[in-house]
């Protein structure tokens, strides 16, 4: 099979599985869907006494009756009467927008939750229980504002059933919920993985930037949905949470960004990029100043954020389209992930703030788009860590094979005579004794005249693996310097360790020749260490190195010498 068939058939295979996880995706959310009870809530309608700072509104309809704004220090009253309806395990749900709150039931208090001094009381729904007979009760809601954060009209209390609220609430939000528990718990894998492995992948600790920052996002969005009510029902702390990790998410994400592309830029726009990235870490620190000191509470600095935001935004998009448009781009599946979530974030704080000023009244309905912004550019961003990670590894290889092919003998894979050099260049750097064995090959020639040079090759091999096998030591270099000359240079040597690596090489000759044909191998050799009389005595302006090696080079063709001699 050819290799465009296999890569053929891996793209089926892998569009399948697309497919059917699309499919399985889709079928959970259907049955979840299915599983949903019948809503028996009911909407209390009809017609409010209201009485807004003092000024009486009698029977009025609520839901569409249009109050003036609710500022901070207001204090708002409606009651209202319970219609004659039965809900098993009846709640009253109340829509409270940082506002302290007393229900009376009868003229009885029920239910209380802050008070017109507190600092945070957060947004979104409280339930008041309701006792079985509520049918007929006249109720009484007293609201205080605490924030200018106030809406136009008052939300219509809802009685509903709180086991059929809440699984049919888990119903309806387990996409969302499912999906941002998976950024969440991502996140927090690769910021751990980011600290645990920083020091073998050093990659991963510039990771662990976007790892906080996508965190602080994913908690944002778990407040903005709303998603927090099914493990607390707090707004206090819904609140703190919501603005506290929305004013301090961007700061990771342009630590990333800094460090990712501006890096690269012209020192203006470093400059403009360091400022922001000073002022986004600043803001959450001033913002809680301002708030416990009661100057400005977190709601009122939201105006403020977002301008910083927009700023910062506006300035990586039109970075990120220059970086696009270079050629050298590493980081096209990023850029695109993060062009997405940049024009949804755009779109999120335009829509925020045309609800905040023209239509208040809808802001109860408001639900952020950043969610699919943030899982879409957190797959684009994990997509291009990897592809990016892969090109750097097969670039190291690719480095670290040229450099072996620059300093390693292809036939004996050896060290060649240049990677003997950049060991002797070692030995120059370090002032301990070492020495250098000088070998030469006998029979070269012979094999090559004789049986040819198949046989004078496979010879020269034979040998080199014996010189590795009995020179098994990380710290020596074994080289060929050409022809049948060989070498072993050994730092931190003495006359034992050169004389017992002699040995060595002896001993596997005589094992390898026991079944070597048709000639043996024999090999003549000569050996000299840095303080060696015949090196130290002799006046020589050349190195050290060069003294040694010549001197066991002088000492070998003497070995040889001798034995053909002896022959």
């Amino acid at each position: 099979m050819t290799e465009n068939k296999k890569k053929l058939i891996n793209r089926i295979v892998g569009f399948i599985m697309v497919v059917l996880s699309i499919i399985v995706f889709i079928s959970f959310f259907e049955t979840m869907r299915i599983s949903r009870y019948e809503d028996d809530s009911v909407t209390v309608t009809g017609e409010y006494d209201v009485t807004f700072n003092g000024k009486v509104y009698d029977d009025v309809d609520i839901s569409t009756y249009k109050f003036p704004s609710i500022k901070k220090g207001d204090h708002v009253t409606y009651s209202f009467v319970m219609p004659e309806t039965h809900v098993e395990d009846a709640v009253l749900t109340l829509y409270l927008d940082h506002a302290a709150v007393k229900v009376f039931y009868d003229d009885e208090l029920v239910y209380e939750k802050g008070n017109p001094n507190s600092r945070m009381l957060g947004y979104g729904y409280v339930n008041v229980n309701l006792p079985d007979d509520y049918a007929g009760m006249n109720v009484r809601v007293e609201i205080d504002a605490i924030e200018n954060e106030g809406l136009s009209s008052l939300s219509q209390p809802v009685i509903n059933n709180v086991r059929v609220k809440f699984h049919n609430y888990l119903v309806d939000n387990s996409f969302y919920l499912i999906v941002d528990i998976a950024i969440i718990t991502l996140c927090i894998t690769i910021v751990l993985l980011s600290f645990i492995f920083t020091r073998i992948m050093p990659a991963l600790k510039h990771l662990a930037y976007f790892g906080m920052a996508f965190f602080m996002m994913g908690l944002y969005e778990y407040c903005s949905y709303n998603l927090i009510w099914i493990f607390s029902d707090s707004l206090v702390m819904r609140g703190y949470m919501e603005y506290l990790t929305l004013y301090s998410g961007p700061f990771f994400l342009t630590l990333y960004f800094y460090k990712e592309f501006f890096e690269r830029e012209s020192a203006r726009t470093k400059k403009l990029y360091k400022v922001i990235l000073i002022l986004q870490a600043a803001f959450p620190i001033v913002a809680l100043i301002l708030h416990f000191t009661d100057i400005a509470h977190l709601p009122e600095l939201l105006t403020p954020f977002h301008i910083l935001l927009f700023v910062n935004v506006l300035t990586v998009l039109i970075l990120l389209v220059r970086s696009m448009l270079r050629k050298n781009n590493t980081h096209k599946h990023m850029v695109i992930g993060l062009i997405i979530l940049i024009v949804l974030a755009i779109i999120d704080m335009l829509r925020f703030n045309l609800y905040m000023h023209f239509m208040l009244n809808r802001m109860r309905n408001y639900v952020s788009y950043l969610l699919f912004g943030f899982f879409l550019f957190l797959v684009a961003m994990i997509i291009d860590f990897f592809v990016n990670q892969r090109t750097k590894i097969y670039k190291a290889a690719h480095a670290e094979a040229m450099a072996k092919l620059a300093n390693v003998d292809m036939m004996t894979n050896l060290a060649n005579r240049r990677g003997c050099e950049n060991a002797f260049d070692e030995l120059r750097r370090d002032d301990k004794v070492f020495g250098i064995i000088c070998i030469d090959l006998n029979y070269l020639k012979l094999t090559n005249d004789k049986y040819g040079h198949q046989e004078g090759d496979k010879l020269l091999v034979d040998f080199a693996n014996v010189l590795s096998s009995a020179c098994n030591n990380d710290t020596y270099t074994v080289g060929r310097m050409g022809g049948d000359e060989f070498t072993v240079i050994i730092p931190q040597a003495d006359k034992s360790i050169i004389e017992a690596t002699v040995e060595s090489i002896n001993k596997k000759c005589e094992e390898v020749n026991a079944a070597r044909k048709p000639l043996p191998i024999s090999f003549a050799y000569g050996y000299c260490m840095s303080d060696d009389e015949k090196v130290t005595s002799v006046a020589d302006e050349s190195d050290m190195v060069e003294r040694v090696y010549h001197v066991a080079d002088a000492r070998m063709y003497k070995h040889k010498t001798d034995m053909k001699a002896g022959r």
